[in-house]
Formats: structure tokens, sequence, C-alpha cells
């Protein structure tokens, strides 16, 4: 199950919910019962093996782009 945001165009309602990634998301409603909604989309934070966050490497900036 993967997590979505929504927000209601009603109430503006910032809520999530968890479906499934290969199956559409049809059918949504707010906590407060509303149907017109859309859906949040947001950054994805990555952090590296070395833990550095942002660095834009896969291995963190640890060992193949000199960080």
């Amino acid at each position: 199950m993967a997590a979505y945001d929504f927000r209601c165009r009603t109430c503006d309602t910032v809520f999530t919910v968890h479906h499934p990634i290969h199956e559409p998301a049809t059918g949504i409603q707010c906590p407060h019962g509303h149907t017109d909604v859309t859906r949040v989309w947001s950054a994805v934070s990555m952090v590296g093996a070395a833990g550095s966050a942002g660095s834009g490497c896969a291995c963190g900036g640890s060992c193949c782009c000199g960080g």
C-alpha cells in the first residue's frame, strides 16, 4: 500500500489515503464526506548511504562524488 495525500476543495482539509499502487484512486472522500478532492504532490526526500540528505548521489556523496 502506498500513502497518497489529498486536499478537499470544499473544506480545505488535507488527508492521507492508503491505497494499492496498481489500482486507480477513485471514489476518494475527505474525512467530512466531500468528494471534490485533488491529489497533493509533494517532494521526495532522499538520504544517501552516508546519511547526508540532498547530495544528489546514490552513495550519499561519500565515495564516487568526491563529497
